[in-house]
């Protein structure tokens, strides 16, 4: 984990479906979101898309998909994100963002740390859900 040089957010190192991403560490948004270069999905009808206004306060709009995310030595498999454009995000951060790691990602685990003076991100105990 490192921190953004332009906002201060704080920066994870991942994997979405093998390849390697940079996602914001976000509290706020109750959504893992992700660029949709990421994801193979099609141009959907706007009946099945979805705006995300409320939350991370990143507004467009996106479908809902899965994705794997592997954070350090943890995957998170076939889970339901949102896939996003993020062009107009990493603009404005001045380098590439990938998307953001939402409150959905973190509530899979009994233990989350942020470490801040360290720059890490401790997750421990993944909460098991039925299959």
């Amino acid at each position: 984990m490192r921190v953004s040089r332009v906002f201060g957010l704080m920066l994870v190192t991942a994997e979405i479906n093998g390849k390697p991403a940079v996602l914001i560490l976000d509290t706020g948004s109750n959504r893992t979101i992700v660029s949709s270069k990421f994801v193979d999905v099609a141009t959907p009808p706007v009946k099945d898309t979805t705006t995300s206004e409320k939350g991370s306060g990143l507004s467009g709009r996106g479908v809902f998909t899965r994705a794997s995310l592997k954070v350090g030595p943890l995957l998170w498999r076939d889970h339901r994100i949102l896939a996003m454009d993020m062009k107009e995000m990493s603009k404005s951060f001045g380098e590439n963002i990938d998307g953001l790691l939402g409150m959905d990602f973190l509530n899979a685990f009994e233990t989350v740390v942020v470490d801040l003076k360290q720059h890490k991100l401790i997750l421990s105990d993944p909460v098991l859900s039925p299959p």
